[in-house]
């Protein structure tokens, strides 16, 4: 597996532990599966090696304890793994898969029409920026959100949950104002999808990435209700 993928998810796992501590059986085999190459860097190594020490930590404890004990070390291992990436990650986007088409076409548009129940300013600042996160894992929760208001029939593929990464790399992002968390971004106007891709369904554990150009690919695959690739 390529080193600098696998880096980006192991990070992403150690700052968002809360929502599936308890599933990184493939990030321990493919963290081992790396290791065993004799070439591998030093430091690579050695924030490899930390992290799967960390995941087994965190397998013993339960996903809601997250949330009231702070927990300095995983902090610590996920800082130097972020110092390393430098900024050769990604920024994420939650959307349902009806959606992908314009997407591909259009690039992520600010909302022109009021959504979310926003209004006044926030609603302004809506309709000029798109919004992002640094992890997959906080997107799931606006990918999830947008499922369920999306129109038309539940369950079917359309409103399947849908996170986007892009390359952070030339995105001038800012943090929103009107968020609680400070690592809430957003980037003002249209932002390309060129080089986007998508995973697909309720997402736990170590998600799967594929070219966004196959999303449309994937919907004449299979008749299920939940897209998987």
């Amino acid at each position: 597996m390529d080193l600098r993928d696998l880096l980006i998810e192991c990070l992403d796992a150690l700052r968002v532990p809360a929502l599936d501590c308890n599933h990184r059986a493939e990030h321990l085999k493919r963290i081992e599966q790396v290791l065993e190459n004799d070439g591998l860097p030093s430091e690579a190594r050695s924030l490899l090696v930390q992290a799967a020490a960390t995941f087994r930590r965190h397998m013993k404890r339960h996903p809601a304890d997250f949330w009231f004990r702070d927990d300095r070390e995983t902090g610590v291992i996920a800082q130097a793994i972020a110092n390393y990436i430098g900024d050769d990650g990604f920024f994420y986007h939650g959307t349902v898969f009806r959606r992908l088409r314009s997407i591909l076409d259009e690039g992520l548009v600010p909302g022109a029409s009021r959504v979310w129940g926003l209004k006044g300013e926030a609603q302004d600042v809506l309709r000029q920026y798109v919004f992002f996160e640094p992890t997959w894992r906080g997107a799931v929760n606006w990918a999830d959100t947008a499922s369920r208001r999306a129109k038309g029939k539940k369950g079917t593929l359309a409103r399947s949950p849908v996170i986007i990464r892009l390359p952070m790399r030339g995105l001038q992002a800012v943090r929103d104002p009107f968020a609680r968390r400070e690592d809430c971004l957003m980037v003002k106007g249209k932002v390309s999808a060129e080089q986007a891709e998508f995973t697909s369904g309720h997402v736990r554990g170590f998600a799967r990435w594929a070219p966004l150009t196959e999303a449309m690919l994937s919907r004449f695959e299979s008749d299920t209700k939940t897209l998987v690739i």
